[in-house]
């Protein structure tokens, strides 16, 4: 085998709402959107949100679960997680440091999981 990265994709409940999350509150960029789905840039690879999806339910602890982890990498975590905390995301923490840098986790309006991380 050769397997190389495609592209992300992400069930969501409500396209318009989760337009206004990872577009407007996180600033991706949108490439293209159609009834059923956006397809959003990241580092230059594929990001898609398809309609349909049914919200998860919201975890009260991160790491609670098995789940897929959508990790945007930022040059200042700490601007990064204030803005968007004051934006009224909900983090499940506040900033972590580990060996291998810094991350913190929280959720998509559809309880989807997405971390900021800094190496």
């Amino acid at each position: 085998m050769n397997l190389s990265f495609g592209e992300v994709q992400t069930f969501v409940s409500d396209l318009e709402v989760a337009r206004r999350f990872y577009v407007d509150t996180l600033g991706l960029k949108l490439v293209k959107a159609t009834e059923k789905w956006l397809i959003l840039d990241v580092s230059g690879k594929q990001f898609i949100l398809m309609a349909g999806g049914r919200p998860v339910e919201r975890l009260e602890a991160y790491g609670a679960e098995c789940a897929t982890v959508l990790c945007l990498l930022t040059d200042d975590i700490h601007r990064d997680y204030a803005a968007l905390k004051a934006g009224g995301v909900r983090f499940f923490s506040e900033v972590n440091k580990v060996d291998e840098g810094e991350y913190v986790a929280f959720q998509d309006p559809d309880g989807n999981l997405l971390e900021l991380i800094q190496q």
